[in-house]
């Protein structure tokens, strides 16, 4: 089969750029480079003036992803993120051109301009779908802080879903159950629905240490090694790893961590809108600002760090720094919203709480018992197999290929 991804790439780099890059290293692996093509756009590289005048509908996207699929046979077009610079063209282009369209849901603009039913002020917020409401997102300024972004985001929306994008679309991806969920809620149809979670790094991903049979019990000569090599004692302070925005919770957990003693260390990694200020008001010896890291280097960090902390205030789609910590044997202290539950299994992987709970959380998990903690730290690295490249990629082939049968 041949497969186009299509994406539009943010101002920064982010998660779906991630997934997306490890879903391509992966497709060309099993399918081979002559099979697996990508177009993506940049929001970089186009003006304001440019993406606003085709914010509705642009004729040179649909063309040039209309051309591809012909030129090159494609079977399924698989579109990622799409907004602004794409738009809804690409998805008539794909089912004009003849393939088969799939869309992995990264965030939940199809409902909610922000992308993430969260607003600073309110927190979880759901008023344009509980209200029907086309006013909400513009009256409380969701599209990047601005009334006029906002209308013309609810706008664009508005025709997507009014020339028939949903119809074109043969299987919306989700990445959790909690997700499925969600847009069931919404009025997606379940027969239109996929669970296909993001996966693991393959450039990093080492099979070899990720055998089930080696982690499984303490009673094995490599759990044996692995927890003499591994234990408690040779791991230290908590580590936040994520964008400083609001809706990620850091300002949160740094309001809180200032009640704490300096023994507690916090080592911050991201950078964002509240970078800066953070700095100027958090400047003391255990909370650590790093700004964002190479990929590689966060690793280094986790592999020494007693806990992540994935203290997001929205419903993220999944929450892949949480497996990216278990992969490297860092259980994940996650308030208990929206997946977090169910990627984190409270007192066997991590920490499962709610924001009043936080202090009284951190202060159990940095004196729980060695031998509990190495336990939860081999059950961690046990539960990050569920996500293991070749294990995610058969599992997207097959869904590939129960579409294309159909």
């Amino acid at each position: 089969m041949k497969i186009l991804l299509v994406h539009n790439q943010y101002s920064t780099t982010g998660g779906e750029d991630q997934a997306l890059a490890r879903e391509k290293a992966m497709l060309i692996q099993w399918l081979g480079e002559e099979n697996v093509f990508e177009y993506s756009v940049s929001v970089n590289d186009y003006s304001k003036w440019q993406i606003l005048r085709s914010i509705f509908y642009s004729r040179t996207q649909y063309c040039n992803v209309y051309d591809l699929v012909k030129q090159h046979q494609i079977d399924i077009v698989h579109v990622h993120n799409y907004f602004p610079v794409l738009t809804a063209s690409v998805f008539k282009a794909a089912k004009a051109a003849g393939a088969k369209l799939v869309h992995t849901v990264h965030n939940y603009r199809w409902w909610c301009i922000s992308g993430n039913f969260y607003r600073p002020t309110v927190g979880i917020c759901t008023l344009c779908v509980d209200q029907k409401n086309f006013w909400n997102g513009i009256k409380h300024r969701c599209y990047r802080n601005s009334f006029l972004q906002s209308l013309v985001a609810k706008l664009a929306y508005a025709y997507y879903k009014k020339i028939g994008v949903f119809e074109w679309i043969d299987q919306f991806w989700v990445l959790t159950q909690f997700q499925y969920q969600q847009l069931i809620k919404l009025g997606v149809p379940a027969n239109k629905l996929q669970l296909k979670p993001n996966m693991l790094d393959p450039a990093t991903f080492d099979a070899a240490n990720f055998d089930v049979a080696n982690f499984a019990s303490l009673a094995t000569g490599a759990a044996a090694e692995y927890h003499a090599t591994q234990s408690a004692d040779q791991r230290n302070g908590f580590l936040y790893i994520g964008r400083l925005d609001p809706e990620k919770g850091i300002e949160y957990i740094l309001s809180e961590w200032v009640k704490l003693s300096e023994q507690y260390q916090l080592t911050v990694i991201g950078s964002g809108s509240l970078e800066a200020a953070l700095k100027r008001q958090y400047n003391q010896p255990n909370i650590i600002f790093t700004g964002a890291l190479p990929f590689e280097q966060v690793n280094q960090y986790l592999q020494k760090a007693q806990y992540t902390l994935q203290p997001s205030l929205w419903y993220e789609t999944m929450g892949l720094t949480i497996i990216e910590s278990m992969q490297q044997g860092t259980p994940v202290i996650g308030f208990n919203i929206g997946t977090r539950p169910e990627l984190i299994e409270h007192g066997k992987t991590g920490f499962i709480c709610t924001p009043n709970q936080f202090i009284r959380t951190i202060q159990l998990a940095a004196h729980y018992p060695d031998e509990d903690y190495d336990a939860m730290v081999m059950n961690a690295r046990a539960f990050a197999q569920n996500f293991a490249p070749d294990l995610i990629m058969a599992q997207q082939l097959h869904l590939y290929e129960n579409l294309l049968s159909q």
